[in-house]
């Protein structure tokens, strides 16, 4: 077993050391052999040496001796007594003083299971502590801080968890070194292996624990959950006998047992019994009113099931219960904006809007709360508020993927090319799976071009498309990338293999409509256009497509109907302005207005953007253009 920083030095005592404090009394009878010792000394008939030339002068003198010796031998003998007498006292005290550890041992691990019962992790942590200043080689008191920190570490936020983690590794480790046959240290070593995402270690130690343990209920609830993380199908029936054979309450500890029935309410949804999972969500819930993940699976659930009244209720009562917790927050403003359409827009924003603040005002350094504001906040058309949010975002958490993309995707929606494709690049080498990198990638690709690095955008692509030539998100980044080039016959036979391969891939089709329309192939343009509103009738970008088109075209009747599908749709202020300019080109000169009015409505700045961009141009030139060249991200996905 690894001990993590633990030395052990042994030494063998010599006759006047200390003896180990292992054998506590060992001390005492040593004294009592001294004794016993010096008696034989002064008694053994081999001790005594005489002077016979002395004895013969004076007979007197001898019994005086003799008489001397004597006395002095029954003093000695006394003195013996009285030093076997204090090794008798100090065995005594030194039981008596074992037993007194002992006891308080005991006791103060006592104090401490009590103390997990009532959920007072910090306070039983406390008194396990206390034990193993006494003792630190005490197993229960070991066990037992190592459980209280994996509790504490459950309920520290994300970012404060490792030292829980550490602690309760080395206490763990210990305990399982000094008694390797017990199964409760194989059972709370395997929950720490969980609690690291070691799971595969944690399902070996509860297996371990299992068969010195057979049918313990504690080894059966931890060996379940470890069942589960490795996806046996034997991790229900081993949790429902952990409950009992009918699944009923439980003997084992509140603390431990909400753990089991989150696990079932996790197998029994996987396996699309709700109700049941919904159940056993519930009553871990009743166990641990602090389980935060049991109530967000509750709303989640409730939210899946359509019941989305219930769901708000259910994220609100956990941001009730856990009012430092920003995640109950979050999952209102998911909820809100599930609810979104056109006629509710500026309402479902407001309320969102609220949530996601609420989200940041309790706990501040989150990163995913600012992340959300920022996309809200630039929804609403509040540019520089958005952009601000953006940063405190990717500052609190710089190692996000998504966080860096969001920054990156704002950054662009202002104009700020260089820096976007900086984050982009960022988000790109943070993003593990190869389809979040390879989107990064697209979006940074763009940006490149934009920036005028023709050369190297290509290239990039290229290069990836090389690493992954399976991936269908590389393809369609190398069909773009050509397609920004001029390059449009090569860009659109790959997109046109994609199709071919799947006709309802929104994605490839959206492209395949850019990249027509930019190549001048107008009528097919138009009929992919119409191809992407069959999939997804909500999607705006394909009345951009076709009132470009119109532009082009002169075609005044279809500018006018782009305009009105357009106006019914949540466009940001700079959207609603593009389109205007682009009425215009159309000669659509009254559906221009009402576009300009929309954005003005949405953010008054609008106005400085519309007096100033005189040519429609000038406005695509900041990369608000749907053309392959300077198409948004957020517009072409």
């Amino acid at each position: 077993m690894e001990l993590l920083g633990r030395r052990f030095i042994f030494t063998l005592p010599t006759v006047f050391d200390v003896a180990p404090r292992s054998h506590p009394l060992a001390a005492a009878p040593r004294s009592c052999l001294l004794a016993a010792a010096l008696v034989s000394l002064l008694y053994g008939s081999g001790c005594l040496s005489y002077d016979l030339p002395v004895l013969a002068q004076s007979s007197t003198n001898t019994s005086k001796g003799g008489a001397s010796a004597a006395k002095d031998g029954t003093s000695a003998a006394k003195d013996g007594a009285s030093a076997a007498k204090d090794g008798t006292n100090a065995a005594k005290d030194g039981a008596n003083a074992a037993a007194a550890l002992s006891v308080r041992l005991a006791s103060l691990c006592k104090t401490g299971r009590e103390q997990m019962g009532r959920s007072d992790f910090t306070g039983a942590l406390a008194s396990f502590k206390e034990a193993l200043t006494l003792d630190d080689d005490y197993v229960p008191a070991l066990l037992g801080a190592a459980e209280a920190n994996l509790e504490l570490r459950e309920e520290a936020r994300t970012s404060a968890r490792a030292p829980f983690s550490k602690q309760a590794y080395n206490q763990a480790a210990i305990a399982l070194d000094r008694e390797p046959n017990n199964a409760r240290c194989h059972i709370v070593m395997a929950r720490v292996l969980m609690g690291l995402n070691r799971t595969a270690a944690a399902l070996t130690e509860a297996e371990a624990a299992a068969k010195l343990a057979p049918g313990n209920k504690e080894v059966l609830a931890v060996l379940g959950r470890a069942q589960y993380y490795r996806g046996k199908k034997e991790a229900e029936s081993t949790l429902l006998a952990s409950l009992g054979s009918n699944g009923g309450k439980s003997d084992l500890a509140a603390y431990q047992t909400y753990r089991t029935y989150k696990t079932l309410g996790l197998i029994s949804w996987h396996k699309g019994r709700k109700e049941e999972a919904l159940t056993h969500f519930r009553k871990a819930i009743l166990l641990n009113s602090r389980d935060e993940s049991s109530r967000l699976y509750c709303g989640d659930l409730l939210r899946q099931m359509g019941r989305t009244a219930e769901a708000e209720k259910a994220y609100r009562e956990a941001a009730a219960a856990l009012p430092r917790s920003a995640a109950p927050w979050l999952r209102l403003n998911q909820l809100a904006i599930a609810t979104y359409s056109v006629q509710n827009r500026q309402e479902v924003l407001k309320r969102a809007e609220t949530f996601v603040r609420k989200a940041v005002e309790v706990e501040p350094s989150d990163g995913t709360g600012w992340q959300m504001l920022a996309l809200i906040l630039q929804e609403k058309g509040q540019a520089k508020e958005a952009l601000k949010s953006a940063r405190v975002a990717a500052n609190l958490a710089p190692r996000s993927g998504a966080v860096q993309f969001t920054l990156a995707a704002i950054l662009l929606e202002n104009h700020f090319t260089i820096e976007a494709e900086q984050c982009f690049a960022r988000s790109a080498e943070l993003e593990h799976g190869p389809s979040a990198k390879l989107k990064s990638e697209r979006h940074q690709v763009h940006c490149m071009f934009l920036n005028g690095k023709t050369d190297a955008a290509l290239a990039l692509a290229k290069k990836s498309l090389d690493l992954h030539p399976q991936e269908r998100q590389a393809k369609i980044n190398y069909a773009w990338a050509l397609m920004c080039l001029k390059r449009y016959d090569e860009g659109l036979a790959i997109l046109e293999k994609l199709i071919k391969a799947d006709p309802t891939d929104r994605d490839v089709l959206t492209d395949y409509m850019a990249g027509l329309s930019s190549a001048g192939r107008y009528p097919e343009a138009k009929k992919a256009a119409r191809q992407v509103l069959a999939l997804s009738p909500t999607d705006s970008f394909p009345w951009y497509i076709m009132l470009e088109i119109a532009g082009k075209t002169k075609n005044k009747a279809e500018a006018e109907e782009a305009v009105r599908h357009l106006n019914q749709a949540g466009l940001s202020a700079s959207q609603f302005a593009e389109s205007g300019f682009d009425a215009i080109s159309a000669g659509a000169q009254s559906a221009s207005m009402s576009t300009f009015k929309r954005a003005l409505e949405l953010n008054p700045e609008s106005a400085d953007l519309i007096l100033n961009a005189r040519d429609p141009k000038e406005l695509k030139l900041k990369g608000s253009s749907s053309s392959p060249q300077t198409a948004s991200p957020a517009r072409s996905k």
